[in-house]
């Protein structure tokens, strides 16, 4: 008997194998190389070559990251159109796609300010590499070179010049991201950001530059929602008719890392920078202007400086260097320097918030009103250095309402008004501090506060009076009402149009209940107009152990046992070398 083999119909292993390997080619997205051989924009079957636009329609038909490939020569956009299946008009771009060129001064797309050059529909990735775009976009349709709704857009070793757009003269991103990196967007013009803008995505720049753009807002970037990040990177020379010359991210923030905002200028806020928050490293913020509004550098709600630098940047109206409307600024080794205003804050202005200084240095601005170069509610600052500036009415370095010195300088600063190096409305605080070489037209050379706080510190040289006011200028070193010496030094001040009076070292007015106290301190060889020496006007309390060159009559509260106190006719030599 024979016995049959029946063969099983269930599929081997290796057959099962075998089958889903070639399932999954046929599936799989196969990304395709598309070289282009002509630079005319046509469509046609039967000429044999290939051009941009045939190439996108293939790209967009085949799924999955394609590349297209521009040897050097300049591709015009010619066919006329308005749809989005890319027969005419712009380039519709609707898959992922990479287009490469063979460097921004070999390969050119350009177009003819009929319609933006590309379109880019869906949330795909598109990179331009090693090419410029220019010459596109008018002023109704947006991004005059690149609109991406919800796409991510890539820019890398690219030149994009002469664009003209509504939103983003050159790019517009409503809610994807872009990424700019060894690029430069240059002479652009848009409505809200001349260069780029971004709706509720990010901009990155990195190792680029946004140089002469032009904008109602946002002069070369403006960022609707989203964030803007700057990386060794520039922006120049741009122009807007509002708010934010160079940036404008008006609910955003803008960080800059090791890059540069420079020249640009807004008739508004903001000359350089308009921010929500705006933080800075290792950057520089400098020769911006804001001609009819506030912060010709930065205007912001809320600014941080690290190891950078503000610069001779100017506003017509308050915080010639930086400018809060509300808010807080926080410096750590950093320079304000240069900058003016034709209102308050020549440096700094942010009237009510705080203003933070550590190992930084305000110097050389100037304010047309108070604050030449801190204008604040509360300053606060430790190691840091306010010299050679000048203000108007008051507080010739800084005016604030409460301000906390720690090991730090205020020199030669000069207000025409009160308050030469100081002026707190409510108390100045100083531990371990110089006050020096400053001049107030009135009252104050070094400081004018209400309360006064000194402990290991330094007055001297400053000068009160200088303008010559009816009345004179009390106070050469500090003109207060209330307060504590403790330990400190205060010499060779000049009070001017004094000379009946005293206080060229310390006027202290009004104080009946709670006068100044002083104990472990020098005040001594401070002179009026005439040279002849005038320390103390007013009364004090003592807790002993001071040393007063000259006690005029008009002063008291001096204890006879414990301080040693001089006369008109015989001054007390501190023998200070």
């Amino acid at each position: 008997m024979c016995a049959l083999r029946l063969r099983s119909s269930r599929p081997t292993k290796s057959r099962i194998s075998r089958r889903l390997a070639v399932e999954a080619l046929e599936g799989r997205e196969v990304p395709a190389t598309f070289t282009v051989t002509t630079f005319a924009d046509v469509v046609s079957a039967t000429d044999g070559k290939l051009s941009l636009r045939e190439a996108i329609s293939l790209a967009n038909a085949n799924p999955g990251a394609d590349t297209i490939v521009l040897r050097a020569g300049t591709y015009t956009q010619t066919l006329a159109g308005d749809d989005n299946t890319n027969a005419g008009g712009d380039f519709d771009v609707t898959d992922s796609l990479t287009i490469t060129g063979a460097g921004p001064a070999a390969t050119a797309i350009k177009g003819n300010h009929d319609n933006r050059l590309f379109d880019v529909l869906g949330s795909v990735n598109v990179t331009f590499n090693n090419l410029s775009l220019r010459d596109a976009g008018n002023a109704v349709s947006n991004g005059g070179a690149v609109q991406a709704l919800s796409a991510n857009i890539n820019l890398n070793n690219c030149v994009v010049r002469g664009e003209v757009g509504a939103l983003g003269g050159a790019i517009n991103a409503e809610g994807g991201s872009v990424t700019i990196r060894n690029s430069r967007l240059v002479n652009n013009r848009g409505n809200l950001g001349g260069a780029v803008r971004v709706g509720s995505g990010n901009l990155l720049l990195d190792h680029s530059a946004v140089v002469s753009n032009f904008a109602n807002r946002g002069g070369g970037i403006f960022a609707q929602t989203g964030n803007v990040t700057l990386t060794q990177s520039t922006v120049r020379a741009n122009t807007v008719g509002v708010s934010g010359g160079g940036i404008n991210a008006e609910s955003g923030k803008v960080t800059l890392s090791n890059s540069q905002v420079l020249n640009n200028l807004a008739v508004g806020n903001g000359g350089g920078i308009f921010a929500a928050t705006a933080s800075l490293t290792g950057s520089t913020v400098s020769g911006n202007r804001s001609t009819q509004g506030s912060g010709g550098g930065i205007a912001s709600t809320a600014v941080t400086l690290t190891n950078s630098t503000v610069n001779t940047n100017a506003a017509h109206a308050d915080g010639g260097g930086v400018f809060l409307g509300v808010g807080d600024a926080t410096l750590t080794g950093s320079t304000v320097a240069g900058n003016s205003a034709g209102g308050g804050g020549g440096g700094i202005s942010a009237g009510t918030g705080a203003v933070t200084l550590t190992n930084s240095t305000v110097k050389n601005n100037v304010a047309t009103n108070a604050g030449g170069g801190i204008n604040t509610l509360t300053a606060t600052l430790t190691g840091s250095t306010v010299t050679g500036n000048q203000s108007g009415p008051g507080g010739g370095g800084i005016i604030a309402r409460t301000a906390t010195l720690t090991n730090c300088t205020v020199s030669d600063n000069t207000a025409a008004d009160i308050g030469g190096g100081i002026v707190a409305g409510l108390k100045a605080t100083l531990v371990g501090s110089t006050v020096s070489g400053n001049t107030a037209g009135a009252q104050g050379g070094g400081i004018f506060s209400s309360t006064t706080n000194l402990t290991n510190c330094t007055i001297s040289g400053n000068t009160s009076g200088a303008a010559r006011i009816a009345g004179g200028g009390d106070g050469g070193g500090v003109f207060a009402q209330h307060g504590t010496f403790l330990n400190s030094t205060i010499v060779e001040n000049r009070a001017i149009g004094v000379a009946d009076f005293g206080g060229a070292g310390v006027a202290s007015q009004f104080g009946i209940t709670d006068p100044i106290r002083l104990k472990n301190t020098i005040i001594a060889q401070n002179f009026d107009e005439d040279f002849q020496e005038h320390d103390v006007i007013g009364l004090f309390a003592s807790d002993g152990n001071n040393l007063i060159g000259v006690r005029g009559g008009d002063s008291g509260g001096f204890d006879e046992a414990r301080d040693l106190l001089g006369a008109a006719d015989a001054p007390i030599d501190p023998v200070l070398g």
